[in-house]
């Protein structure tokens, strides 16, 4: 029986139900967040070695605007300047930073209170600097990323402030 059924079946009200299947779309939200934020810092790491580096030169070279390709390249200079220590802080802050992602994933899917108020918390601080790059570099995919942080946030507070 799936979790929906389940709570149905122990004769939950629907708006316990709903709250049960909103939180674990939240917490599946969260661990694809997790496993994008590892993607990357893998990506990151890799550089470390040697031979990677031309593939990635290759890939720059064929991006289709001079201006992407000099943004481009002036990151991959400032990732490998100082060796493979700069590479390997990005790398683990990408790998904290998806830990966090799994620490709320996991417990929003559990229902437990604390990852409601760590998440909510944790979401609402990182709206302002969402606002401001959509701002700066607007694009569909960043507006629905912040719709859905908004709508997050929003959910969450208002369901622990009527638990409280």
């Amino acid at each position: 029986m799936n979790g929906h059924t389940q709570a149905a079946a122990e004769g939950l009200p629907a708006a316990a139900v709903l709250a049960s299947v909103s939180l674990r779309g939240i917490a599946l939200y969260k661990i694809a967040k997790a496993v994008v934020a590892m993607l990357i810092a893998s990506a990151v790491l890799a550089l470390v070695r040697p031979e990677v580096r031309p593939i990635v030169q290759s890939w720059i070279a064929a991006l289709p605007m001079q201006a992407e390709q000099d943004l481009a390249q002036g990151v991959l200079t400032w990732l490998v300047a100082n060796g493979p220590t700069r590479i390997h802080l990005l790398s683990l802050a990408g790998f904290v930073y998806a830990g966090l992602f799994v620490l709320e994933g996991v417990g929003l899917w559990y229902r437990s209170r604390w990852a409601e108020w760590l998440t909510a918390v944790e979401t609402s601080l990182l709206l302002p600097f969402e606002l401001w790059e959509l701002f700066w570099r607007p694009s569909s995919v960043k507006a629905m990323v912040l719709a859905a942080n908004v709508a997050i946030v929003l959910y969450l507070f208002r369901g622990l402030r009527r638990r409280a």
